[in-house]
């Protein structure tokens, strides 16, 4: 005699898996069942990952995506944080390099605000928490970082060719320009910003947060739409003191 299903399954249940049953037709004619545990977490993982690796591959990258389990104090980041010094941080790296770092970063940075100071609060203070005890993975933090990472590097050589006062050093830009574009739009479709899990537990807290998120989306999908426009405005500044300095 079969053992007892049902009483299995209550014990499965307790630990967090679905069990499903499939009935099949054996060759005598009979029905038998056929069972398999499913572990949810598993899945989800499975998929975040899949997803994440999806991402890094729509800008050309083969490197593996990694994973992270760590747990911030004050909670997870639904929109990262990074996105609020993005800005900043290309013009820096631009400066190190052509000279007038002390001079003109704080003068170029008050051009390149895409993001309104609401939309920057919301991006600091929209955070999940997860317990302990909880399942909780986070690919978002690496291929966000790959993403920033090829993203400022295409737009301060777009930057620097676009203001060097030798006419040779625009010899790539429209390359370099391609290269900005394909990089912020995957940001955008693969909303490589955002921290699924978090997302949802946030959203699932308070009904009211949707408008919240979806502001906020709405912000960041602009912001990387126009992302060279945006430095755009700074370029004529840099051009100046480039020629000025040379």
């Amino acid at each position: 005699m079969a053992p007892p299903i049902l009483p299995i399954l209550a014990v499965l249940a307790a630990f967090g898996l679905v069990v499903i049953i499939i009935e099949a037709p054996n060759n005598r004619g009979t029905t038998c069942r056929i069972q398999s545990c499913v572990d949810p977490n598993s899945q989800l993982e499975s998929q975040l990952r899949n997803n994440a690796q999806e991402a890094l591959r729509a800008i050309g990258s083969n490197r593996m995506v990694t994973a992270s389990n760590n747990r911030a104090n004050r909670g997870q980041h639904v929109f990262n944080n990074g996105l609020i010094g993005f800005p900043r941080s290309v013009l820096q790296e631009l400066l190190r390099d052509v000279g007038g770092y002390d001079e003109q970063l704080n003068n170029l940075v008050q051009d390149l605000i895409p993001l309104s100071q609401s939309v920057q609060n919301l991006i600091s203070t929209m955070v999940a928490r997860f317990s302990s005890d909880e399942f909780y993975v986070d690919y978002n933090a690496d291929v966000f970082g790959e993403y920033v990472r090829e993203l400022r590097k295409a737009l301060v050589a777009y930057l620097k060719a676009d203001t060097s006062p030798n006419q040779n050093d625009r010899y790539r830009i429209q390359e370099t320009r391609r290269r900005i574009n394909l990089i912020a739009r995957e940001m955008v479709n693969h909303e490589v910003y955002v921290d699924p899990m978090a997302r949802d537990r946030w959203l699932n807290q308070n009904q009211n947060h949707l408008e919240n998120n979806n502001l906020v989306r709405d912000a960041l999908k602009e912001m990387f739409q126009n992302i060279l426009q945006t430095f755009q405005k700074a370029s004529d500044k840099i051009r100046v003191f480039r020629r000025t300095n040379n």
